[in-house]
């Protein structure tokens, strides 16, 4: 009977023990998921200034209900009070691209520069547009127009029945701009 309760309390004794090593291994565990976090905005905040972070954060939190995700993809000083940044959008349809001009932290404008959403495999036409930073200064965008022949269009504006845009024969056609950030912070669109 003895050696029964030595091996109960021996039991006892070890289950306690291994529980509360997974506990703290549990909680070592989110210690360094949550660390991995603060590393992370920490980051953020070193690449981009704070004044620009409390933007997107407040631009984040009213799209977010749309289930909308609005980050930081690049910022740029060109002078002391003028600046930019390139936001991206990201919808669960669509990544876009949006260039922000600021004077002396104050938004002058704004400008589309990329966007490539699903495409409705019913409708004839595809357009998307790329952005590339040709300077500091000047971006040029490219938007592409995939589309399909007349003949494979209906008179609804869609794609005939039996008919696939995949497995169609399409075109692309594109359409170069170029725009540039003025010293005033103002975007300026001329096309090619």
């Amino acid at each position: 009977m003895k050696h029964l309760i030595i091996l109960f309390v021996l039991f006892q004794f070890i289950s306690c023990t291994i529980s509360k090593s997974l506990n703290n291994e549990a909680l070592s565990l989110s210690a360094i998921i949550e660390n991995e976090e603060q590393t992370n905005n920490f980051e953020e905040q070193a690449h981009h200034p704070n004044w620009l972070i409390t933007i997107a954060s407040t631009k984040n939190k009213e799209m977010n209900q749309y289930d909308v995700q609005y980050k930081i993809d690049t910022y740029n000083t060109i002078n002391d009070t003028l600046s930019y940044a390139v936001f991206s959008i990201t919808s669960p349809v669509c990544l876009s691209y949006e260039l922000a001009t600021y004077w002396d932290k104050k938004q002058v404008d704004y400008l589309e520069i990329g966007q490539n959403c699903d495409h409705d495999l019913s409708i004839p036409k595809h357009s998307w547009k790329e952005y590339e930073f040709k300077t500091t200064t000047q971006i040029e965008t490219i938007t592409f127009t995939e589309y399909v022949h007349d003949s494979l269009v209906g008179e609804d504006g869609y794609m005939k029945d039996g008919y696939d845009f995949i497995e169609a024969v399409t075109k692309t056609d594109t359409l170069i701009s170029s725009c540039f950030i003025n010293k005033k912070g103002k975007i300026i669109i001329y096309k090619k």
